[in-house]
C-alpha cells in the first residue's frame, strides 16, 4: 500500500513515498513504538539521512518542508513563537497508508 509524508500540524503534503523512500525513513528515524507514525525532523537528521545514503528525493522533500515552515506566514494575533520555532529547528511529520490521507 501506498504511504504519504505530511507536516503533522497542517496536514499538509510533503512526499508521496514510494517503497524505498519509506524504507529509508523508517530505518533513519526512531519509533517509540509498533503504532508510531510520527517523527521529528530537522536540518541536522535530513544531513545524517543524505550523508548515509537515503533517498535523494526524500532527503529533497524533507528540506522543502523545513523550508516551508521557517518561511510560512504567522499570524500577528498568535502568540509569540517558542525558541525551537523561532530557530526554526523543526517539524512533525507523519505517515499515512494513502487511504488515510485527506487532501
Amino acid at each position: 500500500m501506498a504511504k504519504t509524508l505530511h507536516h503533522k500540524g497542517s496536514g499538509k503534503l510533503i512526499l508521496r513515498m514510494s517503497d524505498k523512500q519509506f524504507e529509508d525513513l523508517r530505518k533513519f528515524l526512531e519509533e517509540e513504538s509498533t503504532q508510531d507514525r510520527d517523527y521529528y525532523i530537522d536540518e541536522t537528521m535530513v544531513a545524517h539521512m543524505e550523508e548515509n545514503g537515503a533517498d535523494l528525493q526524500l532527503v529533497k522533500a524533507l528540506r522543502h518542508g523545513l523550508t516551508d515552515l521557517r518561511s510560512a506566514y504567522r499570524d500577528p494575533a498568535t502568540p509569540e513563537p517558542t525558541v525551537s520555532e523561532q530557530e526554526g529547528d523543526g517539524m512533525d511529520v507523519e505517515w499515512r497508508d494513502s487511504e488515510d490521507s485527506a487532501e
